[in-house]
């Protein structure tokens, strides 16, 4: 086969709260912390539990959008591609590979501020779907908000896929934090 494929699908947990910033020609990237985990059985029967953690980057309107809405303890579910970068700190080459994400799905609740500001004091959105009392009440209502899902969903594929993939130059090579992605 000539072909290849850099594809990586991962569900898990945020480790950290979304870190965004801006290069310096204004595009709005952020920084991720997932946490997967599996669970199996050793040789002598006990149960034990492997975490693997991965750095995410996330680009353009969607890092915005993860940074409106993600917190430390968020589920989500993440599609993209491995990259490995390299930078140099105090003399020696680092090499970090990131997941470069282009497709999220927040698994949870989203949290807001409403502001976009990212602070911890975020108020959970309330999605509450339509009840009702009969069965041909209860099938209009499952429709109604099936519709709504539905709109919502195209609204915010046609908000992501008018941004651009990714930057040509990103403006940062060097971390200028302690942590290791």
């Amino acid at each position: 086969m000539a072909r290849s494929i850099n594809k990586v699908i991962l569900v898990g947990y945020l480790g950290i709260d979304p870190g965004l910033r801006y290069t310096p020609a204004g595009t709005p990237v952020c920084k991720l912390r997932l946490a997967t985990s599996e669970r199996f059985t050793d040789a002598e029967g006990n149960l034990l539990e492997r975490t693997e953690w991965h750095n995410l980057v996330v680009w353009n309107r969607l890092a915005e959008v993860a940074n409106q809405y993600l917190r430390k303890g968020s589920k989500i579910y993440v599609e993209g591609k491995l990259r490995t970068r390299s930078y140099e700190k105090d003399g020696q080459a680092h090499y970090v590979t990131e997941v470069y994400v282009s497709d999220l799905v927040m698994l949870d609740r989203p949290v807001s501020t409403g502001d976009g500001s990212g602070s911890a004091a975020a108020e959970q959105v309330e999605v509450k779907p339509a009840r009702a009392t009969t069965k041909a009440a209860s099938g209009k209502a499952q429709t109604a908000t099936a519709e709504k899902t539905r709109q919502v969903r195209r609204k915010l594929k046609e908000q992501f896929d008018a941004a651009p993939e990714e930057p040509e130059e990103y403006g940062f090579l060097e971390p200028d934090d302690d942590l290791p992605f």
